[in-house]
């Protein structure tokens, strides 16, 4: 059998995927991960524009490894401000406020960004435990799917992505999916497999306690 980190680096063609997915009313966070110039960006504004249209509230951050970068210009009020020490400098009109500097820990920002966005799209955080879209050959935990920009159907695994995003936040604990595509199901083969699948990690060493599993294989 060959072991699922190799499988998951061909994700999602030629194989079916069978997974759980948890949703605890947070908002979900998928991390869009790869090298420099590797099409991160692209990919992470394909997705927002897939999960929007699938009618949900998107938050986005930038996670970089680099110093520290000013988005107000120098010398205007804002700057001023936070020249002064505040944490957090806005600019607010009549039409809305935008938060130009936030002098927070990053999980600080993602914990009130859960509270206000139905999904986080952050491109960076490559050595954290979130879930992932790997836009290159790179080695990460927990990738759901690996995309290239230089394939013409990169867009559509994105719409996949999208689909699975919307399965978690309506609670359905089980999505089955074949290459690229997520089958309708109802609720006694979400009830069978959803079984089915939970005593066979429950019968393997380090699967007892588990909150998510994927069962991935290839027909031909």
């Amino acid at each position: 059998m060959e072991p699922i980190r190799n499988l998951e680096k061909r994700l999602f063609h030629p194989f079916a995927i069978i997974f759980t997915v948890s949703a605890e009313g947070k908002a979900l966070i998928v991390c869009v991960v790869g090298g420099k110039d590797s099409g991160k960006t692209a990919v992470a504004e394909a997705l927002i524009k897939e999960l929007v249209r699938a009618g949900f509230k998107v938050g986005a951050l930038k996670h970089s490894k680099e110093g520290a970068i000013r988005l107000e210009p120098e010398g205007t009020d804002t700057a001023r401000l936070k020249d002064a020490g505040a944490s957090v400098v806005g600019f607010a009109n009549r039409e809305n406020v935008t938060m130009l500097t936030l002098s927070l820990p990053l999980q600080t920002i993602i914990s009130v960004f859960e509270v206000l966005f139905d999904v986080i799209v952050i491109e960076g955080l490559r050595g954290s435990e979130l879930p992932k879209i790997a836009v290159d050959g790179g080695d990460y935990e927990n990738v759901i799917a690996r995309v290239s920009v230089s394939e013409k159907s990169w867009k559509r695994k994105l719409k996949t992505v999208a689909k699975i995003v919307k399965n978690a936040k309506e609670k359905r604990e089980i999505a089955l999916i074949a290459d690229d595509r997520v089958l309708p199901t109802n609720r006694f083969v979400n009830g069978l497999s959803m079984r089915l699948i939970k005593a066979l990690f429950e019968s393997l060493r380090g699967g007892e306690n588990a909150s998510f599993g994927a069962l991935i294989a290839r027909f031909r």
